[in-house]
This record gives structure tokens, C-alpha cells and sequence, in this order.
């Protein structure tokens, strides 16, 4: 798998995050395509996941999923965790 560009801690868990070099709009024309590389991607990452004994909620993968902002506050749980950038490589990769 290829380095994230960012890890993030939500204040209940990380994520990586993999930049493009150049946004990519969902449209009526490409949405099959982008769901498509989308869930294959989500395999990829929960097969990873597994083999080095990690758990990963696959239900975050789907296309309108909102992540917390690094900065803000996670507030679940009556808690307050802060959600921040932990790792940023810079690395950007094509679509």
C-alpha cells in the first residue's frame, strides 16, 4: 500500500488520508466508476488491516461520508478529544 499523505486522529481513532494532485468531482457520469475504485480500495485497506491484526470499520468508505475536521473537537461520549494531524508526508499521487 502506498504511504498515506496524512494520518489523522479523530480523538477515538486514525485515519489515513491519500491526496490527489488534482481534486476529483463526483458526477452523474463518473459516480459508478469512483464507487467502484472506492470499495476496491476499502478491500484493500481491510485486508492490510487485518493482516497486521488491526481492526477497520469498512462502513467508513462509502462516497458521502463526512470526517471530523483535524482541529476541531470529538465531543462523542461526553469526552473532549482533540482531532489532529499526526503524520503529514506531503506525498500526493494521480487518480
Amino acid at each position: 500500500m502506498p504511504t498515506p499523505t496524512l494520518i489523522i486522529h479523530s480523538g477515538g481513532g486514525l485515519y489515513p488520508i491519500w491526496c490527489f494532485e488534482k481534486p476529483v468531482y463526483i458526477t452523474d457520469d463518473n459516480r459508478a466508476e469512483i464507487k467502484a475504485r472506492s470499495e476496491t480500495w476499502q478491500k484493500i485497506i481491510q485486508a492490510k488491516a487485518a493482516e497486521l491484526g488491526w481492526r477497520y470499520d469498512a462502513g467508513v468508505g462509502n462516497l458521502d461520508r463526512l470526517l471530523r475536521l483535524p482541529g476541531s473537537i470529538n465531543r462523542k461520549a461526553g469526552l473532549e478529544r482533540p482531532c489532529m494531524v499526526i503524520e503529514q508526508t506531503g506525498e500526493v499521487f494521480s487518480w
